[in-house]
């Protein structure tokens, strides 16, 4: 299929720079997709998926984000945590953020290999003609397969998250995706919180990822990367 919007592929290695510099020339949103691989199976949901990017923005902007993450938690069967169950059951395991310095400091990761954390041979980015990364699972109609949200539902989320936490889209990679955070959680509460909607939202990164709400909290206190991924 003939990808609609522009295309760039360089070594895994100058991903970041790539990005940096097509974010700095400003006339649409950059992203990652990813390796060769995973920009060809993101082509191929892209032509199977009939419906149109417009139809799911217009979709999007119906959706109420915080009831659809709620209904989501409550139907998986989700358990809440607060403060106290979480001081109650102690931080030996792994303590508390209390500064930007002690935060996570992952970084943007979707141009290296999971396993081998090397980048790989060729990495592919794009511009979407668009000035708010929120939409971009609408443009490129990713998701709506086994426990990813549809892009409708994505982008809902994303735009939620725009608004609280200044969160932007830097990579969507078939499977993954990262965002950049401005304004990440500072307090207990507010990581908790927003703990539980990543879970309802992406639950491998729990399941199959971290373990619990409460070490995911920790993560995301202060962190100024946001990571997500499907099976």
């Amino acid at each position: 299929m003939d990808f609609p919007y522009p295309i760039y592929r360089v070594p895994g290695a100058q991903a970041l720079d790539k990005l940096a510099e097509l974010r700095g020339q400003g006339g649409g949103i950059a992203l990652i997709l990813g390796s060769a691989e995973d920009f060809e199976n993101l082509c191929e949901g892209f032509e199977f998926n009939e419906d149109t990017p417009e139809s799911y923005l217009a979709q999007a902007e119906k959706l109420d984000a915080v009831h659809w993450l709620r209904h989501r938690y409550d139907e998986e069967g989700k358990a809440d945590v607060d403060e106290a169950e979480m001081d109650a059951q102690g931080d030996a395991d792994e303590p508390w953020p209390t500064s930007p310095h002690e935060a996570s400091q992952r970084g943007l990761s979707a141009h290296c290999d999971v396993l081998s954390n090397e980048p790989y041979d060729e990495v592919v980015l794009t511009v979407l003609p668009t000035d708010a990364s929120w939409k971009a699972p609408c443009l490129l109609k990713t998701g709506g397969w086994n426990e990813c949200p549809f892009p409708h539902e994505q982008a809902a989320v994303f735009k939620l998250w725009v608004e609280r936490h200044g969160a932007e889209l830097a990579c969507v990679a078939n499977d993954v995706v990262e965002m950049t955070v401005a304004r990440p959680p500072t307090t207990r509460k507010a990581a908790l919180e927003l703990a539980q909607q990543q879970y309802s939202f992406c639950g491998d990164i729990v399941d199959q990822g971290v373990g619990d709400v409460q070490t995911l909290a920790k993560t995301l206190l202060f962190a100024p990367v946001w990571y997500f991924w499907w099976d």
